[in-house]
């Protein structure tokens, strides 16, 4: 993968963000659609709930939203863990073996404005390496 490849659809997806997060801003005032954009009661902001979100026990989830929020915020939680140790793994041991890899210095890449991402990638180890 080519950096400016990468970084043209990072900029791409930003700017869709921004652009319906800014229809959605303006089409939720619109008084014609103030049932369908506006709460019924303000939300908390976001310093008071957020505290009071991970202080919750079981015994509370299981009494607002019953056996299924319980089950939901059990499996979130697994895998925000799962996730976690996949990075550290990832960060941490995965990518320096593949950067250190020499499978595609042999490429030439002056005519690419940045170095390619593939260092990075299982592909720049060599099949049958010990690494």
């Amino acid at each position: 993968m080519i950096l400016s490849a990468l970084a043209t659809s990072v900029g791409l997806n930003l700017a869709l963000t921004v652009l319906l997060a800014a229809a959605y801003t303006l089409l939720r005032r619109r008084p014609a659609y103030v049932e369908v954009y506006a709460p019924r009661r303000p939300y908390a902001p976001l310093e008071s709930w957020l505290p009071a979100a991970w202080r919750r026990s079981e015994e509370d989830v299981h009494a607002a939203s019953g056996l299924d929020g319980v089950v939901f915020v059990r499996i979130f939680v697994f895998s925000i863990r799962v996730f976690a140790a996949a990075a550290v793994l990832g960060v941490g041991v995965l990518l320096p073996v593949n950067f250190l890899g020499d499978q595609l210095r042999s490429i030439d890449f002056s005519d690419l404005p940045n170095k390619s991402i593939d260092l990075f990638s299982v592909s720049n180890v060599q099949d049958g390496s010990n690494k």
